[in-house]
């Protein structure tokens, strides 16, 4: 055996790509999470894991983050009725239940439905000392938790290690249904979509529109970190069903969107960059009337309040056991599994991805 060959065999162990030198903080045996969810979504369709497991942590750096959607098994009802269907259909598995008050359109927008259908509910309300907390509905039975700043930081660091984030914000939205006493929905991740021609630092289009659902790793920290405590609640209540997806897909408000923001002359701005604005559009016209905030952070104008964040998520993120991995479904493999179609150009992706079998 020559040296080279010696040398190889000796380190292979430690620093091979499935080395040990690459199991992250959390030991490998401690990264299974038991079982499949207890109904983060109907008929668990939303899946997620790393490497080859499925909802389970991550044990090594160099594990993938993966996703996969179910299919619709009926058409679509629309946004506003499909909301509300999985409102009904969480009470009904659940029974009383408690939503986030304080948060953006998505909590909004389960409020809005749970009243629709007059099934039993709390908001939850979360007061961080020393920081005011936005006004809600008094007319809602509410659950005010106040907690220290002290406290508030001990819970985030250890929901950044638990359940693999560096993000204050997700931590705080975590914090709303560990206090509460109820399954609780979420003020959860939308469905995001990006377009991948856009350059973020020169704030340019840099080709033609390439769009893609974007899952970032950390978007299923709240489902990682109910696996571990073994409590139900629905971390991001817009992937409930594959029919609620493809309501949001189909919808005019993200068509019209789309579009505009994929013709060949679209101007360069946050518009043609992700679809912020036109998820906000739908849940206004879902439910007109009923303010609608962009994300908990613009619900909270409180910009000493904001800075804490800051300066917590920079504490988290020395501590984050996750990677910057994201699943990007392109546009058209998505609206394929979701038995949407689009009658305008949208940019195609077998160039970029390589060819997939199935859809």
């Amino acid at each position: 055996m020559s040296d080279v060959e010696a040398f190889i065999a000796t380190h292979l162990p430690r620093f091979g790509l499935a080395g040990g030198n690459n199991l992250g903080p959390i030991e490998a045996d401690a990264c299974a999470t038991p079982g499949r969810p207890n109904g983060f979504t109907r008929n668990d369709h939303f899946e997620w894991g790393f490497g080859d497991g499925i909802f389970n942590r991550r044990s090594r750096d160099a594990e993938r983050y993966w996703t996969e959607y179910g299919r619709p098994v009926r058409p679509h009802d629309g946004f506003r009725r499909e909301l509300c269907r999985a409102v009904q259909e969480i009470a009904d598995e659940h029974g009383k239940l408690s939503i986030s008050a304080d948060g953006g359109y998505v909590a909004e927008s389960a409020i809005a439905a749970a009243k629709v259908c007059d099934v039993p509910f709390e908001q939850v309300v979360i007061e961080v000392e020393g920081f005011r907390a936005p006004s809600c509905d008094s007319s809602i039975p509410t659950q005010v938790h106040r907690v220290s700043q002290q406290e508030f930081r001990g819970f985030a660091e250890k929901f950044g290690s638990d359940a693999g984030c560096g993000d204050a914000w997700l931590a705080l939205e975590a914090l709303h249904g560990t206090l509460s006493p109820l399954p609780h929905i979420y003020d959860g991740t939308e469905i995001r979509l990006v377009n991948n021609a856009y350059d973020e630092r020169r704030g340019t289009l840099v080709g033609p529109a390439n769009w893609s659902l974007v899952d970032n790793e950390q978007f299923t920290a709240i489902n990682r970190l109910l696996l571990l405590q073994g409590r139900p609640g629905i971390p991001s209540i817009l992937r409930w069903s594959a029919e609620l997806m493809a309501a949001q897909l189909d919808s005019p408000q993200w068509r019209e969107w789309l579009r505009a923001s994929s013709r060949p002359m679209a101007p360069a701005s946050r518009s043609t960059w992700l679809n912020q604005a036109a998820r906000v559009q739908l849940s206004m016209a879902a439910f007109p009337g009923v303010p609608m905030t962009v994300s908990m952070a613009a619900r909270r104008s409180d910009p000493s309040f904001g800075e804490f964040m800051r300066r917590l998520s920079t504490r988290m993120s020395r501590n984050d056991v996750s990677g910057p991995n994201q699943h990007c479904w392109p546009l058209d493999r998505l609206a394929i599994r979701l038995g949407g179609s689009f009658d305008f150009p949208f940019g195609k992706y077998r160039e970029v991805y390589g060819h997939v079998a199935t859809a």
